[in-house]
């Protein structure tokens, strides 16, 4: 276990976590996802899988949000 286990975790894995949070965050508030035209409407689930799978695979469009006036 790289990072320990209990009250003397690495301190340096909360601060990555922290950060990757952050990254998140503010690519979460500076972008947007939006459904893809190759994203087939409505999904069909695909029954033979064990997970929930949308059959075709769900696509998006990955873009900067308008900055408000």
């Amino acid at each position: 276990m790289g990072f320990g286990e209990g009250p003397r975790m690495c301190v340096g894995m909360r601060l990555g976590l922290m950060l990757v949070k952050l990254a998140a965050a503010t690519l979460l508030l500076r972008y947007g996802l939006a459904p893809s035209a190759r994203s087939p409407w409505p999904l069909e689930m695909d029954r033979t899988s064990f997970l929930a799978y949308a059959k075709g695979g769900v696509w998006a469009t990955f873009g900067r949000l308008e900055e408000a006036a």
